[in-house]
C-alpha cells in the first residue's frame, strides 16, 4: 500500500500542501496543491507515470536476430534469394 506524507505551510487562508507518496519505502511521486486531496492526486499521478515507465518490459537481447544487429551497426543485411 502507498504511504502519503503531507506537509503544509502558509497561513490558514493561503495553505499550500505538499504530498509525497512512498511505496516499499521509496519515494515515487510528489505533488503540491491548495488542498491535501489535490496534492495527493498530483503525487499519485507522478508515481503512476514513473512506475509505468519503469514497468515497461525490456526487449530481450537478440529479438531482431542478426539483421537488427547489423542495422544497428549501420550495415544493411544481405538480401535473401527466393527458395534458398
Amino acid at each position: 500500500m502507498p504511504d502519503y506524507r503531507i506537509r503544509e505551510r502558509g497561513p490558514d487562508h493561503q495553505k499550500e500542501f505538499t504530498a509525497t507518496v512512498f511505496l516499499a519505502g521509496k519515494e515515487w511521486g510528489r505533488g503540491i496543491g491548495r488542498s491535501k486531496k489535490e496534492a495527493e492526486q498530483q503525487a499519485a499521478h507522478e508515481a503512476y507515470v514513473r512506475l509505468s515507465e519503469r514497468a515497461a518490459p525490456a526487449e530481450p537481447a537478440g529479438a531482431w536476430g542478426d539483421r537488427g544487429t547489423q542495422e544497428a551497426q549501420g550495415r544493411a543485411a544481405a538480401p535473401r534469394k527466393k527458395g534458398a
